[in-house]
Protein backbone atom coordinates (compact mmCIF):
# COMPACT_ATOMS: atom_id res chain seq x y z
CA UNK A 1 0.00 0.00 0.00
CA UNK A 2 2.82 2.37 0.90
CA UNK A 3 4.59 1.55 -2.40
CA UNK A 4 1.41 2.33 -4.36
CA UNK A 5 1.07 5.67 -2.58
CA UNK A 6 4.69 6.60 -3.46
CA UNK A 7 4.08 5.61 -7.11
CA UNK A 8 1.02 7.85 -7.42
CA UNK A 9 2.78 10.72 -5.64
CA UNK A 10 5.72 10.46 -8.06
CA UNK A 11 3.38 10.26 -11.06
CA UNK A 12 1.52 13.35 -9.89
CA UNK A 13 4.79 15.25 -9.39
CA UNK A 14 6.13 14.36 -12.86
CA UNK A 15 2.87 15.30 -14.57
CA UNK A 16 2.67 18.73 -12.89
CA UNK A 17 6.31 19.41 -13.77
CA UNK A 18 5.66 18.57 -17.39
CA UNK A 19 2.56 20.77 -17.46
CA UNK A 20 4.49 23.68 -15.97
CA UNK A 21 7.23 23.25 -18.59
CA UNK A 22 4.68 23.28 -21.43
CA UNK A 23 2.91 26.32 -19.96
CA UNK A 24 6.17 28.27 -19.54
CA UNK A 25 7.26 27.40 -23.09
CA UNK A 26 3.92 28.61 -24.42
CA UNK A 27 4.17 31.89 -22.50
CA UNK A 28 7.70 32.52 -23.75
CA UNK A 29 6.52 31.93 -27.30
CA UNK A 30 3.71 34.47 -26.91
CA UNK A 31 6.14 37.03 -25.46
CA UNK A 32 8.58 36.61 -28.35
CA UNK A 33 5.75 36.93 -30.88
CA UNK A 34 4.45 40.11 -29.25
CA UNK A 35 7.90 41.70 -29.31
CA UNK A 36 8.45 40.96 -33.03
CA UNK A 37 7.41 43.82 -35.37
CA UNK A 38 4.36 42.65 -37.22
CA UNK A 39 5.33 43.07 -40.85
CA UNK A 40 3.27 41.68 -43.67
CA UNK A 41 3.08 42.36 -47.36
CA UNK A 42 -0.14 44.24 -47.99
CA UNK A 43 -2.20 42.46 -50.58
CA UNK A 44 -3.98 45.62 -51.69
CA UNK A 45 -1.22 48.19 -51.34
CA UNK A 46 1.63 45.99 -52.54
CA UNK A 47 3.73 47.49 -49.75
CA UNK A 48 4.97 46.27 -46.41
CA UNK A 49 3.48 47.79 -43.32
CA UNK A 50 4.79 47.80 -39.77
CA UNK A 51 1.73 47.27 -37.59
CA UNK A 52 3.26 48.89 -34.52
CA UNK A 53 4.43 52.05 -36.29
CA UNK A 54 1.76 52.01 -39.01
CA UNK A 55 4.53 52.91 -41.44
CA UNK A 56 5.33 51.49 -44.82
CA UNK A 57 8.53 49.57 -45.36
CA UNK A 58 9.29 49.43 -49.10
CA UNK A 59 12.25 47.11 -48.67
CA UNK A 60 10.39 43.89 -48.00
CA UNK A 61 8.33 44.02 -51.19
CA UNK A 62 11.06 45.13 -53.53
CA UNK A 63 9.80 45.33 -57.11
CA UNK A 64 11.66 43.90 -60.06
CA UNK A 65 14.29 46.17 -61.52
CA UNK A 66 12.79 48.51 -64.08
CA UNK A 67 9.23 47.71 -63.12
CA UNK A 68 6.61 50.39 -62.85
CA UNK A 69 5.52 51.73 -59.50
CA UNK A 70 1.99 50.56 -60.10
CA UNK A 71 0.57 47.30 -61.25
CA UNK A 72 -2.22 48.49 -63.54
CA UNK A 73 -3.87 45.08 -63.80
CA UNK A 74 -3.98 44.51 -60.05
CA UNK A 75 -4.66 48.18 -59.25
CA UNK A 76 -1.99 47.92 -56.58
CA UNK A 77 0.70 50.36 -55.63
CA UNK A 78 4.23 48.98 -55.59
CA UNK A 79 6.80 51.28 -53.99
CA UNK A 80 10.15 51.83 -55.68
CA UNK A 81 13.30 53.39 -54.37
CA UNK A 82 12.91 57.15 -54.45
CA UNK A 83 9.14 56.98 -54.50
CA UNK A 84 6.64 57.63 -51.77
CA UNK A 85 5.40 54.49 -50.05
CA UNK A 86 1.74 53.70 -50.58
CA UNK A 87 0.91 52.91 -46.96
CA UNK A 88 -2.79 53.57 -47.35
CA UNK A 89 -3.47 52.55 -50.92
CA UNK A 90 -2.43 55.93 -52.34
CA UNK A 91 -2.48 56.31 -56.09
CA UNK A 92 0.47 58.62 -56.46
CA UNK A 93 4.17 58.77 -55.74
CA UNK A 94 6.90 61.37 -56.18
CA UNK A 95 10.04 61.36 -58.31
CA UNK A 96 12.39 64.33 -58.15
CA UNK A 97 9.62 66.47 -56.72
CA UNK A 98 7.17 65.59 -59.51
CA UNK A 99 3.95 63.69 -58.64
CA UNK A 100 3.65 60.44 -60.59
CA UNK A 101 0.01 59.36 -60.85
CA UNK A 102 -1.62 56.07 -61.70
CA UNK A 103 -3.84 56.20 -64.82
CA UNK A 104 -7.07 56.62 -62.86
CA UNK A 105 -5.56 59.23 -60.53
CA UNK A 106 -4.07 61.04 -63.53
CA UNK A 107 -7.46 61.12 -65.25
CA UNK A 108 -9.26 62.45 -62.16
CA UNK A 109 -6.57 65.02 -61.35
CA UNK A 110 -6.57 66.40 -64.89
CA UNK A 111 -10.36 66.54 -64.95
CA UNK A 112 -10.46 68.58 -61.74
CA UNK A 113 -7.50 70.83 -62.57
CA UNK A 114 -7.88 74.40 -63.77
CA UNK A 115 -5.54 76.17 -66.16
CA UNK A 116 -4.36 72.79 -67.41
CA UNK A 117 -2.40 71.39 -70.36
CA UNK A 118 -2.23 67.72 -71.35
CA UNK A 119 1.18 67.20 -72.92
CA UNK A 120 2.12 64.20 -75.08
CA UNK A 121 5.89 64.02 -75.68
CA UNK A 122 5.86 61.10 -78.14
CA UNK A 123 6.50 61.34 -81.86
CA UNK A 124 3.83 62.70 -84.22
CA UNK A 125 3.38 59.19 -85.68
CA UNK A 126 2.72 57.70 -82.26
CA UNK A 127 0.41 60.58 -81.46
CA UNK A 128 -1.56 59.90 -84.65
CA UNK A 129 -2.09 56.27 -83.75
CA UNK A 130 -3.59 56.98 -80.33
CA UNK A 131 -3.44 59.77 -77.76
CA UNK A 132 -5.37 61.22 -74.87
CA UNK A 133 -8.19 63.54 -75.85
CA UNK A 134 -7.22 67.25 -76.01
CA UNK A 135 -3.51 66.43 -75.63
CA UNK A 136 -0.89 68.78 -77.11
CA UNK A 137 1.93 67.02 -78.92
CA UNK A 138 5.52 68.21 -78.49
CA UNK A 139 7.96 65.51 -79.55
CA UNK A 140 10.76 65.04 -77.01
CA UNK A 141 13.00 63.72 -79.80
CA UNK A 142 12.53 66.91 -81.79
CA UNK A 143 15.75 68.95 -81.92
CA UNK A 144 13.72 72.05 -81.05
CA UNK A 145 12.00 70.45 -78.07
CA UNK A 146 13.56 72.73 -75.45
CA UNK A 147 12.72 75.83 -77.45
CA UNK A 148 9.10 74.72 -77.88
CA UNK A 149 8.81 73.98 -74.18
CA UNK A 150 10.20 77.42 -73.29
CA UNK A 151 7.30 79.01 -75.15
CA UNK A 152 4.72 77.40 -72.86
CA UNK A 153 3.02 79.25 -69.99
CA UNK A 154 4.81 78.28 -66.77
CA UNK A 155 1.83 79.23 -64.62
CA UNK A 156 -0.28 76.38 -65.98
CA UNK A 157 -0.61 72.82 -64.72
CA UNK A 158 1.02 70.32 -67.05
CA UNK A 159 -0.01 66.67 -67.22
CA UNK A 160 2.72 64.87 -69.15
CA UNK A 161 2.87 61.38 -70.65
CA UNK A 162 4.63 59.28 -73.29
CA UNK A 163 4.48 55.59 -74.19
CA UNK A 164 5.90 54.05 -71.02
CA UNK A 165 7.32 56.89 -68.91
CA UNK A 166 10.96 57.05 -70.03
CA UNK A 167 10.63 60.07 -72.31
CA UNK A 168 8.28 61.70 -69.84
CA UNK A 169 10.99 61.66 -67.16
CA UNK A 170 13.50 63.22 -69.54
CA UNK A 171 10.99 65.83 -70.75
CA UNK A 172 10.00 66.78 -67.21
CA UNK A 173 13.67 67.25 -66.31
CA UNK A 174 13.92 69.79 -69.12
CA UNK A 175 10.76 71.50 -67.90
CA UNK A 176 12.05 71.69 -64.34
CA UNK A 177 15.28 73.30 -65.51
CA UNK A 178 13.24 75.90 -67.33
CA UNK A 179 11.23 76.74 -64.23
CA UNK A 180 8.04 74.72 -64.64
CA UNK A 181 6.80 73.82 -61.18
CA UNK A 182 3.26 72.55 -61.76
CA UNK A 183 3.99 69.25 -63.49
CA UNK A 184 2.34 65.85 -63.10
CA UNK A 185 3.23 62.64 -64.93
CA UNK A 186 1.32 59.54 -65.99
CA UNK A 187 3.06 56.62 -64.32
CA UNK A 188 3.57 53.84 -66.85
CA UNK A 189 2.61 56.08 -69.76
CA UNK A 190 -0.02 55.37 -72.38
CA UNK A 191 0.64 51.64 -72.06
CA UNK A 192 -0.58 51.68 -68.45
CA UNK A 193 -3.50 53.89 -69.47
CA UNK A 194 -4.61 51.46 -72.17
CA UNK A 195 -4.08 48.48 -69.89
CA UNK A 196 -6.69 50.01 -67.60
CA UNK A 197 -8.95 50.27 -70.68
CA UNK A 198 -9.31 54.04 -70.32
CA UNK A 199 -10.40 55.97 -73.44
CA UNK A 200 -8.02 57.26 -76.12
CA UNK A 201 -8.52 59.39 -79.21
CA UNK A 202 -7.25 58.58 -82.71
Amino acid sequence: MQSLTIFFNNFKFITMKQLMFVFMTFCMGLTAYAQTPAKACCAKEGATTNASAKACDPKACAPKEGSASTDASAKACVPKEGKACCASGATSSVENGVPSLTPEAFRKAYKKAKNRVLLDVRTPDEFGEAHLKKAKNIDYKDENFEEKISQLDKSKNYYVYCKSGVRTAAAVEVMQKQGFSHVFVLDGGLLAWQEMKLPVAK
